[in-house]
């Protein structure tokens, strides 16, 4: 027996995701304000135009560049998984839009669908937000994390 929900609206996801952002920005920004991590490799030399300094520095040491979106990507992650895998679908910014993740019977998603669902926000990342953006284009209403995992996000 199949169960039928609403889809959640592109607007509500977005505002779930929104909200879920911010969150992970917060955190992310914190081993920075600590003094842990450090971004002073991207600040220009005086007099330097800062893309030709950027695009120097990608050249020898891509890490530096890339790491700070790769931390807040890996926050984003572990964000989603906890929050879709223990409090069974809900993440803050759902809970505040009625957005709620099930699995492909309708049920709490557990750690599988959590892990694949990682996995699609990755790809999603990587594609410069083109598997969020899926929703807007997909009949189903569907990113491709709920795709990857066979999750769907659902009003609530």
């Amino acid at each position: 027996m199949s169960v039928r929900l609403a889809a959640a609206t592109a607007r509500r996801r977005l505002l779930a995701g929104l909200i879920d952002a911010g969150c992970c920005a917060a955190i992310s920004a914190i081993p920075y304000i600590l003094g842990i991590f450090t971004i002073d490799d991207l600040v220009a030399p005086e007099g330097i135009f800062w893309p030709d300094h950027a695009l120097a520095l990608l050249g020898r040491s891509p890490v530096r560049v890339l790491a700070p979106g790769l931390w807040a990507l890996a926050v984003w992650c572990v964000w989603q998984f906890a929050w879709v895998t223990f409090w069974r679908g809900w993440t803050p910014g759902g809970r505040a839009a009625s957005v709620q993740i099930v699995d492909g019977a309708a049920d709490a998603p557990g750690w599988s669908v959590a892990a694949l669902r990682v996995v699609g926000h990755a790809a999603s990342a990587a594609s410069l937000g083109l598997g969020w953006l899926w929703v807007l284009v997909s009949p189903s209403r569907r990113s491709w994390a709920d795709l990857a995992s066979g999750s769907a996000a659902v009003r609530r």
